[in-house]
């Protein structure tokens, strides 16, 4: 093992990747991978401080004497897809700890 190097892979799981891994359907990886998700994003304080950064910035560009409304639309908006993308992020382990565990259930019920 002597020079070997391992990398982390750091991705964000789709469903249609979760569905063709584990020989998923793609409406229970949809669901799988919605419920991680919303699961990670409840309890990562990291989900809260993207959310709650962007949407104090957001407020702060809205009522902001003078500023434009629509800029601080665009942050909000922003701030909302980089939630969801943390989110995702950090429920990839989850994703894949799931899926597996529905995949061997599923597959004891068909043997």
């Amino acid at each position: 093992m002597q020079g070997e190097i391992t990398m982390l892979r750091a991705e964000i799981i789709t469903a249609d990747a979760v569905a063709k891994e584990y020989r998923l359907s793609e409406p229970l990886a949809r669901e799988i991978v919605a419920e991680e998700t919303q699961r990670a994003l409840r309890r990562s304080w990291v989900a809260w401080l993207v959310f709650l950064a962007g949407l104090g910035l957001a407020g702060f560009l809205y009522f902001v004497p003078g500023s434009d409304k629509t800029a601080a639309v665009w942050v909000l908006l922003g701030s909302m897809g980089a939630w969801m993308l943390a989110g995702r992020y950090l429920a990839g382990p989850a994703i894949r700890k799931a899926a597996k565990d529905k995949a061997a259930r599923l597959a004891q019920l068909h043997d």
